[in-house]
């Protein structure tokens, strides 16, 4: 009988044990479902965390930490969210208690894990107590921290106990997937918001329309009663447009009221929001003034006012105000995206309105921004700039220098003396000179050979003597004939000394002499010796290279604003600079200007000679440089550019 009742009481404790199993698996489920709950914010769900974490493992005592940027950015302090301790102990224990529990979170830190550290050892009676303590991760950085106190037999069994609390904190990575998509969904409505708000605006014509279609759509999507926007005109805002509203008295005092809202909120270039609450909770206004708000709020009855300033690059360019009945008040989300949109609204509003304005407004609109900008003090680089652009460009449209022709010049001698075979068929026997050679007047340059001649001459004279002779013996005779044949022999004797004469001029012909002083040009005439030239061969040049003149070559373009002036009797003065000395100019004056062209290199150039005032004796015939003509007083800009305009005229007929 006795075992029987054993055995039913073992049943019964079985049985109970069972339940009581059965009832902790069922209150963990609940709170694990209420960690799947959505949570306002991460200190309410750390709270739900550490204290689901606490029921599991048994703990005695538990804390949740936040951790927050300290001072120095480097350091890291913990900010309590929750702590959990089931006695009543007073504020001091706590603060010891959870200054432990920063002391130990420290050290799990600095190693990056979580960790089971042995608090109090046991004594015996009473099992030994450990801190189990689990970081919590988002993006791979730490970001809160939970520790819970629970006693446990030994190491191995903390472990066991801070593995079931590492299974509840993978709770936060669902926290953050689902923070991260509500994120995303609001941030895809502000956008959708935006879109919307724009999309109203450019299927309208004008400002004023599209002033309309803004507001109508701000009330339609946010649920405001009214929406206003007003535009900035110097220190005032006048009030544009009103949703649903078409034509409005800009003088009625409920209008007059809602511009001073909005100057009340372009001042502070902020947003301004009143709310007056729904009596018994206060609302949340923002810190700043917000009394004109306020007097909008009561003329209308009690309504939540929300003013947001346009923007264009930073400076305010209207306001819109939006009025909310008591029963709906503005979110945080519905806040931001009309923040969002008002940055988007602002440029192409401005923009609208700009193109609506008379063209001497925008003209001097723009007069006044650039002034504006002028005078304050950014981008003071960029206005240095500009300034010596605007300078540089005034310097070269009004300072008027001489305008120079510019064309290739070369010398050539005044005084050249050309010498030519005199006689043809003569052989060349000898030349007494080399080329470049100074020579004076009467010097023996170069000896045909003369023997030929000089026998032809001998002969002649050789029969004038004879027919002299001839002529003395027939003389004294009376016989007709014989007169007659002397007379023929004087005749002939005449004709022969007549030849020799010539020939004697030939050969002394034969003796070419410098017909002046001077230097002999670059032909050698070396290369000839006993070569037969033919008459009129070129033998010498001779020229005086301290009587030398300019020679340019003028452009057909140029020649006309050259001989203006000089056909006019006006003195053409100009500049030349030789290729052997260009860091030297010399001054010269034109003498003649060639009236017809000649073509060099496939181009008309006119001939126009000039003359040196201070000739240098180094310089020779042949020797080129750059002249540079005086033409007439001509702007920089007009310089640098009149042969492209010329171009221009000539090919398109302007």
């Amino acid at each position: 009988m006795t075992f029987i009742q054993t055995q039913s009481d073992r049943q019964r404790e079985q049985e109970r044990q069972q339940q009581q199993e059965q009832q902790k698996q069922v209150t963990r489920s609940r709170l694990v479902e209420k960690l799947l709950q959505p949570t306002p914010d991460l200190p309410q769900f750390l709270n739900d965390l550490v204290h689901v974490q606490a029921v599991i493992v048994a703990g005695t005592e538990a804390a949740a930490f936040i951790l927050q940027p300290g001072k120095d950015q480097s350091e890291l302090s913990l900010n309590n969210v929750a702590h959990i301790r089931p006695d009543t102990s007073d504020d001091t224990i706590k603060q010891q208690a959870l200054q432990a529990f920063s002391e130990l979170i420290g050290l799990c830190i600095q190693d990056g894990r979580d960790g089971a550290i042995e608090v109090a050892p046991t004594d015996g009676t009473r099992e030994a107590q450990y801190c189990l303590i689990t970081l919590l991760r988002a993006d791979g950085r730490i970001v809160a921290v939970t520790a819970v106190i629970a006693r446990c037999l030994d190491d191995q069994r903390s472990r066991q106990r801070l593995e079931s609390m590492q299974l509840i904190a993978g709770y936060f990575d669902v926290f953050l997937m689902r923070k991260s998509a509500e994120t995303m969904k609001l941030a895809a409505q502000n956008h959708q918001d935006v879109l919307q708000y724009a999309g109203a605006m450019s299927t309208s014509d004008g400002f004023k329309q599209s002033v309309a279609n803004v507001c109508n759509e701000l009330s339609t999507r946010t649920g405001a009663s009214r929406v206003s926007l007003g535009w900035c005109h110097g220190w005032k805002v006048k009030v544009e447009g009103l949703s649903h509203t078409e034509n409005f008295d800009k003088k009625q005092e409920l209008t007059v009221q809602i511009a001073r809202a909005m100057e009340e909120c372009a001042d502070q270039d902020e947003i301004v929001q009143f709310d007056p609450g729904d009596g018994l909770i206060p609302g949340q206004s923002t810190a700043n003034n917000v009394r004109e708000a306020l007097a909008l709020s009561k003329l209308e009855g009690g309504t939540r006012v929300t003013s947001i300033p346009l923007r264009r690059k930073g400076e305010v360019v209207g306001v819109i105000t939006l009025e909310f009945p008591q029963t709906k008040k503005p979110t945080d989300h519905e806040t931001t995206g009309l923040a969002v949109a008002s940055e988007v609204l602002g440029p192409q509003l401005f923009d609208r309105w700009q193109n609506d304005r008379w063209l001497p407004v925008k003209a001097l609109y723009s007069v006044h921004t650039t002034l504006k900008w002028a005078k304050s003090p950014v981008h003071t680089l960029y206005k240095l700039l500009i300034i010596l652009g605007i300078v540089l460009l005034l310097f070269i449209s009004f300072y008027s220098p001489m305008h120079y022709v510019k064309a290739p010049f070369s010398f050539v001698a005044e005084i050249r003396r050309t010498i030519s075979a005199p006689i043809d068929g003569l052989r060349v026997s000898s030349v007494l000179v080399e080329p470049g050679q100074r020579v004076e007047e009467g010097q023996i340059l170069l000896q045909f050979d003369s023997e030929q001649l000089k026998t032809q001459k001998f002969t002649a004279e050789k029969k004038a003597v004879a027919k002299r002779v001839d002529a003395r013996n027939l003389a004294g005779n009376t016989d007709r004939n014989q007169l007659a044949e002397s007379r023929q022999a004087v005749l002939e004797a005449e004709q022969a000394e007549l030849e020799a004469r010539n020939l004697q001029m030939q050969i002394d012909k034969t003796i070419i002499k410098a017909p002046i002083s001077g230097y002999l040009g670059a032909e050698d005439m070396k290369k000839k010796l006993n070569n037969t030239l033919k008459l009129g061969d070129a033998l010498f040049e001779i020229t005086q290279p301290e009587l030398l003149r300019v020679e340019i070559k003028v452009d057909e373009r140029d020649i006309q604003r050259v001989n203006r002036r000089f056909s006019q009797g006006e003195t053409v003065n100009g500049l030349i600079r030789t290729r052997a000395r260009p860091d030297v100019e010399h001054k010269f004056v034109i003498d003649r200007i060639v009236p017809s062209a000649e073509t060099v290199d496939q181009k008309n150039k006119f001939i126009v000679y000039a003359r040196v005032e201070e000739p240098q004796g180094e310089w020779r015939p042949g020797q080129e440089g750059e002249a540079a003509i005086e033409s007439e007083n001509r702007a920089l800009i007009w310089q640098w550019t009149y042969r492209l305009w010329d171009y221009a005229r000539l090919k398109l007929w302007i």
